[in-house]
């Protein structure tokens, strides 16, 4: 057995219009390597369950999901070299509306853990609409927290190989949707400290990176980069 997907509950195919209920279970490193093998990856102790509701109306032109995803024991090997494990959980609810050409993602809570420290964390402050069309449904203002907490490159080498074998990353970031999604706005702050970097044959050690943005989006059409800040400073020096 790779896994069980089931799906359950009323659905018109001609009309494109339904109530289903979707549950996967049981799927584990034996389908995951499945996928994972080409590039050398083995998902270890790796679990994925997801439940959820997912609903159509109007031909199809409205989808509504809500539901969790969880992922325990996340780890990977690659080339002899294992990823520390994590816990993964997202509860989420969206609908998209193609007509109206906006969606609303009424909840997303994201906690990412590395044995019992918190690692990732993002989370709605209230429901969110992002538009791309002249028309959207009038809702307050809503912001995406997005947290990083002391993200360890040395644990991620079988990904990163020996480009950045050292590091502590902490990223902040918010996504700040206004008048009914029309108007994104967004800042961010990131910061490594310990970086050390691989080039060809030079080894760059005791590096500090810290890189903050702020910008805008309108309508999903023009983008605005209002300020950017990069800074780089080798052993508390500032390069």
């Amino acid at each position: 057995s790779l896994g069980e997907l089931r799906v359950s509950g009323p659905f018109d195919a001609t009309k494109l219009e339904g109530r289903l209920k979707v549950e996967l279970t049981g799927v584990d490193r034996k389908l995951l390597n499945l996928a994972g093998a080409a590039n050398g990856l083995d998902f270890g102790s790796t679990t994925l369950n997801a439940t959820g509701d997912v609903e159509l109306a109007k031909a199809g032109a409205q989808i509504s999901a809500a539901g969790r995803l969880d992922i325990a024991k996340f780890q990977v090997t690659r080339q002899g070299q294992t990823t520390p494990t994590l816990d993964l959980r997202c509860d989420y609810s969206v609908a998209v509306d193609s007509t109206a050409k906006s969606a609303l993602l009424k909840t997303l809570n994201l906690a990412g853990t590395q044995g019992q420290r918190p690692l990732l964390q993002a989370s709605l402050t209230a429901p969110m609409t992002v538009a791309w069309g002249d028309t959207a449904n009038a809702v307050g203002d809503s912001a995406l927290n997005v947290n990083v907490t002391a993200l360890d490159l040395a644990d991620w080498k079988p990904f990163l190989g020996d480009l950045a074998p050292a590091g502590k990353v902490d990223v902040n970031a918010k996504l700040l949707s206004q008048q009914a999604g029309k108007l994104l706005q967004f800042e961010a702050k990131a910061g490594v400290e310990g970086l050390v970097v691989v080039a060809g044959t030079n080894r760059f050690a005791g590096l500090g990176v810290n890189v903050e943005a702020r910008g805008q989006a309108s309508d999903m059409k023009q983008f605005k980069l209002a300020a950017y800040t990069a800074r780089l400073a080798q052993n508390g020096q500032q390069v």
